[in-house]
């Protein structure tokens, strides 16, 4: 935990399109830096709706917030080609995750739901 903090300061993300960024660690710890819950209370605070990562593979974390339209839509698309063909180096998972100050819960679109 203490390594993972110390590279939480260096946090960089780069964002993508409008709204849709990657996290850019580049030890590689891009995907164990979601378990630093706090820390990405910032992040939160920076998007649009609630902040919803990917964490796709070990350096392969996308993240954005649920009102940010064209953005979030590329999120999902990115997610489900993803799932369907996989390409990401060291894979860790296609769920997407809400972030809460309590911790991070599993994030499921219901169908016919606008977001």
């Amino acid at each position: 935990m203490a390594n993972l903090r110390r590279e939480a300061r260096s946090f960089k993300a780069a964002e993508l399109e409008p709204g849709l960024f990657a996290l850019h660690c580049v030890t590689g710890y891009d995907a164990a830096m979601l378990v630093l819950v706090p820390e990405w209370k910032a992040v939160a605070a920076k998007v649009a709706g609630d902040l919803v990562v990917a964490p796709l593979g070990r350096d392969t974390v996308f993240f954005t917030g649920t009102q940010t339209g064209t953005a979030f839509a590329h999120l999902q698309i990115i997610v489900e080609r993803e799932r369907q063909d996989p390409s990401v180096p060291y894979p860790i998972s296609t769920t997407l995750y809400r972030w809460r100050p309590s911790g991070w819960q599993r994030f499921e679109l219901m169908p016919g739901v606008k977001q």
